[in-house]
């Protein structure tokens, strides 16, 4: 490892696949190290001579010079990135990462590392601006962090990204609450709340459905009708200004979610919070 950090990795090319196959049945190889990311989807990898299934959250390493081919499997959504690098010294390294040990990491390791697959996509995308350095510095943290996941001592790693991970899906899906809270007035949409957060709309939806157990889109309703909840018992406005102030356009919709939601109508809610 020591021989491997004398030099740092150097970012070359990054590439993202959203749909159809990357390669299909074509055996290649690249003077480059690939970095591969599954974001959603399935994909199979055929790697000197073997195979395996890769699918969303799944990050592994293809050695440079080493022939290889990759096949979407998934039919709906499917989305890859593939981060190409040099690091002459760390070539012995790299070698020593498991890839199959990666693929079987609990769902808290694979967190952790789409975390910082996520932020490494979105340094490197910042175009002009981006920062040579920090991107050879995020991606060495990236690269140690495989090996030691990928190896039989890891475990002690295997708990400490745990906990990082879901520290990280806490705080980001108390900030979309919060934002949710404090906009529930607005059509808030999934991928509109996603780039205001800095995060991709899937890795939202999935912790945000991880957390709670349902949808955001079910979060805002749950929200809204709270808020309504509170003016139904402690206001004399009429029905359909109340489901204007909730974000409603319509009263006839208003009531009908309200009612699937509470189980009774906003005025039969009305009724037994004691205002008639």
């Amino acid at each position: 490892m020591a021989q491997a950090l004398g030099e740092m990795p150097e970012v070359m090319s990054f590439e993202s696949i959203t749909v159809g196959d990357h390669h299909g049945q074509r055996a290649h190889s690249t003077p480059f190290h690939e970095l591969v990311h599954v974001q959603q989807g399935r994909v199979r990898m055929w790697l000197e001579g073997s195979s395996f299934e890769a699918s969303s959250g799944d990050t592994f390493l293809v050695p440079r010079g080493t022939s290889h081919r990759d096949e979407r499997l998934s039919e709906g959504p499917y989305r890859t990135f593939y981060a190409f690098f040099s690091w002459a010294s760390g070539d012995r390294f790299l070698k020593r990462i498991d890839h199959r040990r990666l693929l079987q990491l609990p769902a808290a390791a694979k967190h952790f590392l789409h975390l910082q697959m996520t932020e490494f996509e979105r340094e490197y995308s910042a175009g002009a601006t981006v920062d040579g350095a920090r991107l050879s510095l995020m991606l060495t943290e990236i690269l140690l962090a495989l090996y030691r996941l990928s190896r039989p001592s890891g475990k002690a790693v295997e708990r400490a990204a745990s906990r990082a991970a879901e520290r990280g899906r806490r705080e980001l899906v108390a900030d979309a609450r919060s934002y949710l809270e404090e906009h529930y007035t607005e059509p808030v949409g999934l991928e509109e709340l996603a780039h205001r957060l800095d995060v991709s709309s899937f890795h939202l939806s999935r912790s945000f459905s991880r957390e709670f157990g349902v949808s955001l889109t079910d979060m805002l309703t749950t929200v809204r009708v709270e808020k309504a909840r509170e003016l139904l018992a402690g206001t004399r406005l009429s029905v359909k200004e109340i489901a204007a102030k909730v974000g409603y356009s319509g009263g006839n919709y208003f009531s009908k979610v309200f009612r699937r939601v509470s189980g009774m109508s906003p005025s039969e809610y009305r009724v037994s919070a004691g205002r008639k």
